[in-house]
């Protein structure tokens, strides 16, 4: 497809027509050159294909000693904000949270297998019934545990009754 005029294939790659003069300048592709007031012609296709071969050049080119500390520098600064914001914890600090965690999942699911005993026993019989019992029960459970909190008092008991609602 022939496209005419800088403005308009500056359009196609979301670029402005500066743009596309400085990429002329490194051999992207003329079909017309315009002047004197008749603005350049250009094929999509082969503009298109410069493109491509372009990025897949610069993709597979080495990385220079400049790009690597431009990128380090960025990589410095995306740890840096998010340390700022408080999006980072310390791997110190996360080890006794994670064991902390564990240990409250242990004792409260220690203490949930006499309840869940008990619920299945007085389920009226059959498979389906007690099936439905336990997912009630482990859903409860699970709700129960997603809402501990580090420090917090330990997983809540299960509540009074029948123990489905959480």
């Amino acid at each position: 497809m022939r496209i005419v005029g800088q403005e308009e294939v500056a359009k196609l790659f979301g670029v402005t027509a500066k743009t596309i003069g400085e990429w002329q300048h490194a051999g992207f592709p003329v079909l017309e050159r315009g002047g004197d007031n008749k603005p350049s012609v250009y094929d999509s296709a082969a503009c298109i294909w410069w493109d491509v071969q372009r990025k897949v050049q610069k993709a597979s080119a080495p990385e220079t000693p400049q790009d690597r500390l431009w990128r380090l520098q960025a990589d410095g600064l995306e740890h840096q904000l998010a340390k700022e914001r408080a999006r980072l914890i310390p791997a110190g600090q996360l080890n006794p949270l994670l064991d902390a965690a564990s240990a409250a999942t242990r004792c409260a699911l220690d203490r949930e297998c006499l309840h869940i005993l008990e619920l299945v026993e007085s389920a009226p019989p059959g498979r389906l019934e007690r099936e439905q019992v336990l997912r009630a029960a482990f859903d409860s459970f699970l709700r129960r545990l997603s809402r501990w909190r580090p420090g917090g008092p330990e997983v809540e008991p299960p509540p009074p009754g029948d123990g489905l609602k959480g």
